[in-house]
């Protein structure tokens, strides 16, 4: 299971060393030559040719070139703005982990050993917060607050990841394991 490459891209480019300042934070990349945007989209981004790698940043005001010809990443996240394969990709990423956590728990809480001990060691994290009674004003200062805050809360997630997540040098000798979290809103109107 895989993020979409933009994705990849753009956390490795925040915490693999050859491209980043320091952990979760990028550093300015040429174009071209050791340690530049092109080696980093070869190295993460499977077949993507460059051009359309950073067409597809720049498109998503992802990345600008400074005026000294750098590649600068202006934030952490590809968003894909059109019903395309990033989206498409992205949506799949997403439903497939919160299905597999629900079934995981689902599968745990029939066990015959079941305990909280269990849920606590071996339950993967899965809650949610809600009402059948807010007016839309509220709703709406609800929905600015979760995008700020789950914003928030992914990006010190995903900084606590990159910066414990192994060197690629040993990523032949380890298996490897996807871990993660989501955060989402939803509304369902009555």
């Amino acid at each position: 299971m895989e993020i979409s490459p933009a994705s990849a891209v753009l956390h490795h480019w925040h915490y693999d060393a050859d491209f980043r300042l320091s952990p979760g934070k990028s550093r300015a990349l040429p174009l071209n030559g050791a340690g530049s945007f092109s080696e980093l989209v070869r190295r993460y981004a499977g077949d993507i040719p460059v051009g359309a790698m950073k067409a597809e940043l720049e498109r998503t005001s992802v990345i600008v070139t400074d005026a000294d010809g750098l590649v600068v990443a202006t934030r952490r996240y590809h968003h894909p703005t059109e019903f395309d394969e990033d989206f498409v990709h992205n949506i799949t990423f997403s439903i497939q982990n919160l299905a597999t956590t629900i079934a995981h728990n689902a599968a745990l809480l029939q066990a015959d050993n079941f305990s909280e001990k269990i849920n606590e060691t071996h339950g993967r994290f899965e809650r949610f917060a809600w009402t059948n009674h807010i007016s839309s004003d509220t709703e709406s200062a609800f929905r600015t607050w979760v995008r700020k805050e789950g914003a928030e809360f992914v990006e010190r997630a995903d900084s606590w990841i990159g910066e414990k997540e192994l060197p690629r040098s040993e990523w032949r000798s380890h298996t490897p394991r996807t871990v993660g979290v989501g955060v989402y809103y939803f509304n369902e109107d009555s």
